[in-house]
């Protein structure tokens, strides 16, 4: 399933992220919040609860989670180059003394972009070979993108389901639609009580702000009243 990410913006993607990387790894890391995060959304130390990249290989030791969520109307319009100039970013943190950040063992860099897969020339394989000459001072890295999300949040429905309205506000309104349906007339007569409730609470004064003494209802027509007026009671300003 495809899922649409563009309505998440970078706060309720990077929480998504949090959520998504604390089922894969574990509940025993930390979470970081939105602000200058020292290039970190989760921290872990350990391995991971499910085996990570694959079955076959299980990474171990300190691992630091960054989210980085591309704006769908960013001026930058090629992915691959923001991705890469992202990443670099990143990496230029962990060798900044100035702000002392724990080098890591493995290295897991999430964004909501796009990249073409064709073989040898596609633009994943050319960001893998790009991130080869990063092996030596990170022994493990990974890009997780859209595609590769998009299957994560399959595997996690819980917090699929949690971001619902961001990533499928299509087949929410879908399924209240199917929803309604089913009984048509009994959503009929609820829409009519609703607006028959409405109605007959704006034909009364609403006093709760001026200091009311009793609990009776003042009808509109009795606190307000129509005045009189016709064409001899407006005064001609020309000739004045």
């Amino acid at each position: 399933m495809k899922y649409n990410l563009d309505f998440l913006g970078p706060f309720a993607f990077e929480e998504m992220i949090q959520a998504l990387m604390q089922k894969e790894l574990g509940i025993g890391g930390t979470v970081f919040g939105t602000g200058k995060d020292g290039g970190r959304e989760y921290v872990f130390e350990g391995e991971a609860t499910l085996p990570f990249p694959n079955t076959q290989i299980s990474w171990s030791g300190y691992w630091v989670i960054q989210a980085k969520y591309k704006m769908p109307n960013s001026q930058e319009k090629d992915s691959f180059n923001w991705l890469r100039n992202q990443f670099v970013g990143e990496m230029n943190k962990f060798n900044d003394s100035d702000k002392k950040l724990r080098k890591p063992n493995n290295y897991i860099f999430i964004s909501n972009v796009k990249l073409s897969g064709q073989a040898e020339v596609g633009e994943i394989d050319k960001m893998n070979s790009f991130i080869e000459g990063y092996n030596d001072f990170i022994p493990n890295i990974h890009f997780i993108l859209y595609d590769d999300l998009c299957s994560m949040l399959e595997n996690n429905r819980d917090v699929a389901t949690a971001y619902l309205s961001y990533i499928l506000p299509g087949d929410v309104l879908s399924e209240l639609f199917n929803y309604f349906k089913k009984d048509e007339d009994k959503i009929s007569r609820i829409i009519l009580n609703y607006l028959q409730n409405e109605f007959k609470d704006d034909s009364y004064s609403k006093l709760e702000q001026s200091g009311r003494r009793t609990d009776d209802n003042i009808k509109i027509e009795n606190v307000f009243i129509d005045l009189f007026a016709s064409e001899s009671n407006i005064i001609d300003a020309e000739l004045f």
